[in-house]
């Protein structure tokens, strides 16, 4: 399980897309307003898991080219997947108004977050530089909470007073509002993780008191207070970009099974730890499940009527989903097939 790729980031990042399906399939499937406010964390868990990926990756080097990369590891599928969506919503092809849904980010409801990721890509390595300043610890220590502290400032004043072409939640924010928290956390738990791997003998607790805390606050915080107690906070009960609540909720699942994996390994079952592996392929698909999900929930709502609420679960869930990897395999072979035929490297 300890392979290059961790299974719990992908596990996570499942569990964040299945976060948004059911957001986004409110008074659909189910008619439950809990549910719905239970699901909020998705993108939240997004951000906390590309700030982990996003320090792997720089822990070698940061250079431009890697930046670079990773911006237009999401600007190509988005560029396609507003193509594609454009067709199917308008059943034509007009160019201008095409490329003003790609600057706004408007074709699908669901794109604001591909500006989200760039505004934060692009301030992820001086998040990075700050989080490795100095190799004197108390030295490191004191940019740390300084560096905490001003986010958090600017993130208020991002989150109350910027606004960029109206677009929705945190791609409409500078850097993201307080999605830039989620990151910089993330960052930091990369960084430091390796100290709550080296506590084997009380992980097992440690799980159960998180896990706990998450169920304290899910059922009072979320399905209760519904993120009024936000109100009090510099924030406000922001759900896009996050408050406080919404922040600490999805922390708290990224937490979980960061742990549930760890728990998984020193019990060391076989089968478990194969399923857990397995499951977590799905995982690696999760831009294109964001992608494309809301067009194929679109296509079902067009051509499909259920009585049995659960039968109506199943095929919107198994078509949103393999449908978009579908979709995803088609995309890169048909590219990898142009850079052949151009003689492009990959």
């Amino acid at each position: 399980m300890t392979s290059k790729r961790e299974s719990w980031i992908d596990i996570a990042k499942i569990i964040a897309i299945f976060g948004v399906i059911i957001d986004h399939t409110n008074n659909i499937l189910y008619f439950n307003q809990d549910i719905a406010f239970s699901s909020y964390y998705s993108v939240t868990l997004f951000i906390f898991l590309m700030g982990v990926t996003t320090y792997k990756s720089y822990c070698n080097c940061v250079t431009p080219r890697k930046i670079w990369n990773k911006v237009w590891a999401i600007t190509y599928p988005y560029l396609i997947a507003s193509f594609i969506v454009f067709l199917y919503y308008y059943r034509m092809f007009d160019f201008n108004m095409y490329w003003e849904q790609v600057l706004t980010f408007s074709a699908d409801a669901p794109y604001y977050y591909v500006l989200l990721y760039i505004h934060l890509i692009i301030v992820s390595p001086i998040l990075f530089g700050l989080l490795n300043y100095s190799d004197n610890a108390w030295k490191q220590m004191i940019v740390t909470v300084l560096t905490a502290c001003g986010l958090v400032y600017l993130a208020s004043v991002t989150t109350l007073y910027t606004n960029i072409k109206d677009i929705y939640g945190g791609g409409g924010k500078l850097l993201g509002g307080t999605y830039i928290i989620a990151l910089f956390v993330g960052m930091f738990f990369e960084k430091y993780k390796n100290a709550l791997t080296g506590l084997k003998s009380i992980t097992k607790v440690f799980l159960l008191v998180v896990g706990i805390v998450l169920l304290i606050l899910w059922r009072n915080f979320i399905c209760i207070d519904r993120f009024q107690l936000d109100q009090r906070f510099k924030f406000g009960a922001g759900l896009n970009p996050p408050s406080v609540s919404l922040l600490i909720y999805a922390f708290l699942i990224f937490v979980v099974v960061f742990l549930l994996e760890q728990v998984l390994m020193a019990v060391n079952l076989n089968a478990l730890n194969l399923i857990w592996t397995k499951v977590s392929v799905l995982g690696r698909h999760t831009l294109y499940i964001f992608l494309y999900h809301k067009m194929f929930r679109a296509f079902i709502m067009d051509n499909m009527s259920f009585e049995n609420l659960w039968v109506a679960r199943i095929v919107y869930f198994s078509i949103m989903i393999m449908g978009s990897i579908l979709i995803e395999y088609i995309v890169k072979t048909v590219i990898g097939f142009a850079r052949k035929c151009y003689g492009v490297r990959q």
